[in-house]
C-alpha cells in the first residue's frame, strides 16, 4: 500500500503493528544511535534523499566498514568481523583486530 501525501510529514509509531493505536511522534531523521548527539530532523521532501546522503557520507565510516567486511568474507570465506549484519556492541571482535576495518576501505 502506497500512500501520497502533497507534503511530507512526521507519524506516528504503530503500536503493535496497529494504525488505529497511535503512539509516540517519530521524527523523519537519522537514527541516534549512527550520531554523535542529537540528529538533525531531516528537512528536504519526504527525507529518503537526506537519509542517503548521511548513509554514503564520508563522515559516516560505518558503510565503509560493511562494504570492506563482506568483501573481506567473500574473499576468504569469513569476514574481519564474523556478525556481518550486526558491528554493534552485540556482534563479535573482530577475528584480526591488527587488520583494521576502518583503515581498509580507504586503503
Amino acid at each position: 500500500m502506497c500512500v501520497i501525501l502533497k507534503k511530507p510529514a512526521d507519524v506516528r509509531v504503530a503500536i503493535r503493528g496497529d494504525a488505529k493505536t497511535p503512539g509516540e511522534l517519530a521524527p523523519r531523521r537519522n537514527l541516534r544511535i549512527l550520531c554523535s548527539g542529537e540528529p538533525a530532523p531531516f528537512t528536504r521532501g519526504s527525507g529518503r534523499l537526506d537519509l542517503a546522503e548521511s548513509i554514503a557520507s564520508a563522515a559516516n565510516p560505518l558503510t565503509a566498514r560493511v562494504i570492506a567486511n563482506r568483501i573481506w568474507a567473500f574473499h576468504f570465506g569469513q569476514g574481519i568481523v564474523r556478525t556481518a549484519s550486526n558491528f554493534g556492541q552485540l556482534g563479535e571482535r573482530p577475528t584480526h583486530p591488527s587488520c583494521s576495518i576502518t583503515w581498509l576501505p580507504g586503503w
